[in-house]
């Protein structure tokens, strides 16, 4: 840039930067805040989101257990061999318990302290537009008549 700028233009091209730079982070803005939602996910890549999902409850979801009768020889020796364990009926073993049956604990505990929390702020806002719109009826006065 050997010629000289008149302040005119230089102000005319910052107007024009300040402008662009604007659009560039509200673009920005936007595309981030789409691709940090789920549904952005869910409705680009449905079948990616699908096995996804199905992994997960696959991982999730604990196997059953198989239930077997043994015949009263191996109950002997399971017995003599000392890994025989007769507990009552509905004894529970806290160290049995799966990771799957805690986590959804942990959600359901969140879950409720933000249904909680939800419910109070939205009953807390209807009380102060209450608030608000009985005090301004009590505000007006209604002229006397003569």
């Amino acid at each position: 840039m050997t010629s000289e700028l008149n302040p005119d233009d230089i102000q005319r091209r910052m107007k024009a930067l300040r402008s662009s730079l604007d659009f560039d982070v509200e673009r920005v803005t936007s595309s981030v805040r789409a691709k940090t939602d789920w549904r952005y996910f869910v409705s680009s890549h449905p079948w990616l989101t699908a096995s996804a999902v199905i992994a997960l409850g696959y991982l999730i979801v604990p196997p059953r257990v198989e239930k077997k009768v043994p015949d009263t020889d191996t109950l002997i020796r399971l017995a003599k061999e000392g890994k025989l364990v007769l507990a009552p009926k509905g004894s529970f073993d806290p160290k049995a318990e799966s990771w799957s049956n805690r986590l959804f604990s942990v959600v359901l505990a969140v879950g409720t302290r933000a249904a909680v929390s939800y419910a109070t702020n939205l009953f807390a806002r209807a009380k102060e537009k209450h608030a608000s719109n009985t005090e301004l009826e009590t505000s007006y006065v209604q002229p006397q008549p003569r």
